[in-house]
């Protein structure tokens, strides 16, 4: 009678005897697992008058045949009854009794063994004193080849009872199957076996050894695979880990939404630098955000079969696309369509990690595009198109976003933001179509960085930095603006080699700011060019500022204007003009062609325009009309200028001032 209500080969059996694929039955492998148990058990115990056996001796067969092996054992084996172990390959199945060197081998109850029971594989057997009898009536192929693996690596030294009860509970994990999946224990067991046709996929306990955390599935495949992430069965089956490269899932045939991806996948270890590729397939519109906490989520890259993902109509309003708490979050790598539904494109924070890439970003978002806090971003090349919030690209709080060479367009209000100590490193960006506040806009203590930047279109101001915030835009382009480059309340602007095209006011700084524009363009201002008021100051040295509506250089309640070197001509205002304690520098600048005066310094401001040009396009008749005038205490100083007239004698201290000149 057999030990075992059912085999293993049958309770792990991936196809049914008709070749139909069958799925394991939990409770069939429960009932033979506990027959395993008590089979080890009671040989460990003396069940049945067996002792467990210390040693396992490999039977070679040199002759005989199916029903008469002759065989040879690797060693001299004990005579005794139950002292050892045996293990035999068996060629080719039996066609009647079975004796091995003349000895009956019968089955574990004590019974002939029927013809083609003996099947071809290796098989465990005990020396009961008169018989050879089989460990059980038909054992698991998987098993017995991993026995015969042991016995020949480490059960051939002297095992103890507890050594050979781990290594058979070991070798036992080889017939498990979830679905029709096989499991075997290491992938050195998988090159010594034969892996049926019908196999497409094995499980693996682990790489070297069960449980070193190596446990994976492998697929099968048709060629060798070119990385290391490989076994190959003993039959000459390839198999591929398939997280080692890069993995795709897809949504929503592989999962209904890109959250049940994550969460489902987010537990497989796959090999440093591959990924897992989401990848949304054609037409498919999402219905729900991503939400990433405290983790490593930088795995999962997020794909569109399609050039534009868009969101469903159902996307709850209150939801982020992807929402990040102190998490490396997946990679966008998708152009994404909000539609105007949801919330932001992006809301992250606690000191995330993210990257979008080139080409991804998000159209059309309600709130923001992304809003950023505490957190760290790369989006080199990206797009960020339409957003009918307060600000397109939100950055606050210590954040940090990279946004080299992007493309920022159609903003409701301001399109890049940055705050509370936040910093955009814009380099190259491209804005377009700003109708709100700013192109560009710093405040409390924030920087924007964004050399070479091109704007235009802004409705007010292009490029905005207030309380205490920090702009550079060495070098940029601001086509059509309310107004260009605008500094307030203790900011600062470093905007050198920058060029203004078709705005209202050019250069103003307010309220102690401070802003750089040397060597700049500032031609064709509908009114001031330069203007700088309440203890600003702006250095415009080497700046061109023709062709001003209003005044070309205008400083104001105790500000300073340099524009040495510059030019200021054909203002339909004043060339130079300070007020109220103010100061103009403009050393061999020209101002000539003024409609009103070359050069006005009043109420106490001071001018120092040595080899400047300050003739105006009409004949200059001196007096209140002259091409340099001090008026109200003002105080003018130009030795080598060009001048066709003064308001007061030179050298001569008057009310109206003193305009020294040798």
């Amino acid at each position: 009678m057999s030990i075992f209500t059912k085999l293993g080969v049958s309770v792990a059996a991936p196809f049914n005897a008709d070749g139909t694929p069958r799925q394991i039955s939990p409770q069939d492998f429960q009932i033979w697992m506990t027959e395993i148990e008590r089979l080890i058990k009671g040989l460990i115990a003396g069940a049945g008058g067996l002792e467990l056996p210390e040693l396992i001796y490999k039977y070679v067969i040199t002759g005989g045949n199916e029903n008469n092996i002759i065989a040879q054992p690797s060693a001299t084996p004990p005579t005794a009854a139950g002292e050892a172990l045996f293990t035999i390959e068996i060629a080719q199945a039996n066609s009647g009794n079975v004796t091995i060197n003349g000895k009956q081998l019968l089955t574990s109850s004590g019974n002939q063994i029927s013809a083609g029971g003996l099947v071809s594989g290796v098989w465990l057997f005990l020396d009961d004193g008169e018989n050879f009898r089989l460990v059980s009536d038909q054992a698991s192929q998987s098993i017995v080849s991993e026995a015969e693996l042991a016995s020949q690596a480490s059960l051939v030294a002297q095992m103890g009872a507890e050594a050979a009860l781990a290594a058979v509970e070991n070798l036992a994990s080889d017939v498990v199957s979830q679905g029709n999946v096989p499991i075997y224990s290491t992938l050195p067991s998988i090159e010594t076996l034969e892996i049926p046709a019908g196999i497409t996929a094995i499980r693996v306990n682990g790489r070297d050894a069960v449980g070193d955390g190596e446990d994976h599935l492998y697929k099968r495949v048709s060629e060798e695979p070119e990385h290391a992430g490989k076994v190959q069965s003993a039959n000459g089956i390839w198999f591929e880990d398939p997280f080692f490269v890069d993995f795709t899932v897809y949504i929503p045939s592989d999962y209904l939404t890109i959250q049940s991806a994550i969460d489902a996948l987010s537990r497989k270890q796959i090999r440093q630098g591959s990924h897992i590729v989401i990848m949304i397939e054609s037409g498919h519109k999402i219905e729900k955000g991503i939400v990433v906490a405290n983790g490593d989520f930088s795995k999962f890259v997020i794909k569109s079969e399609d050039a534009v993902m868009e969101l469903s109509s159902q996307f709850d309003v209150n939801e982020h696309l992807l929402e990040g708490k102190n998490a490396r979050i997946p990679v966008l790598s998708a152009l994404v369509d909000m539609n105007g539904f949801g919330k932001s494109g992006m809301d992250l924070r606690n000191g995330c990690v993210g990257m979008i890439m080139p080409g991804a970003g998000f159209k059309n978002a309600r709130v923001y595009t992304l809003d950023i806090h505490c957190s760290n971003l790369d989006a080199i090349e990206t797009i960020f198109d339409g957003c009918i919030g307060t600000r397109n690209i939100h950055v606050t709080h210590g954040a940090t976003v990279n946004l080299l060479r992007s493309t920022v367009r159609n903003s409701l209000n301001t399109a890049l933001y940055a705050s509370h100590g936040g910093k955009i490193a814009a380099y190259g960006v491209l804005i377009e179509n700003t109708q709100g506040y700013a192109a560009l806009e710093a405040t409390g203590a924030a920087s924007i960085e964004a050399f070479q930047a091109v704007i235009k279109n802004s409705a007010q101001n292009a490029i905005y930095a207030r309380t205490a915030g920090t702009i550079n835009v060495s070098n940029a382009e601001v086509h059509s603006a309310d107004y260009g480059v605008r500094a307030f309340s203790g900011s600062s602007i470093s905007a050198s080699g920058v060029k203004l095209i078709d705005c209202n006011y050019g250069v103003s700084a307010q309220n102690s700011s401070f802003i750089d524009v040397q060597n700049s363009e500032l031609n064709g201002c509908t009114f001031n060019a330069l203007s700088a008021s309440y203890c600003s100051s702006i250095n415009a040295s080497g700046a061109k500022c023709n062709d001003a509506g209003g005044d070309a250089v205008l400083a104001n309640y105790s500000s300073d204007i340099d524009i040495s070197g510059g030019e200021a001509k054909n203002s339909g205002g004043i060339g130079g003009h300070a007020r109220r304690g103010s100061r103009i520098v403009g050393i061999n600048t020209d101002f000539s062609g003024a409609t009103t005066y070359g050069v006005l310094i009043r109420e106490g401001s001071t001018a120092s325009i040595l080899g400047a040009n300050c003739r105006r396009g009409v004949v200059d008749v001196g007096g209140d009309n002259a091409d340099i005038r001090a008026a109200v205490g003002g105080i003018i100083s130009c030795n080598s200028s060009t001048v066709g007239g003064l308001s007061v004698e030179k050298n001569t201290l008057s009310v109206d001032g003193i305009i020294f000149q040798p």
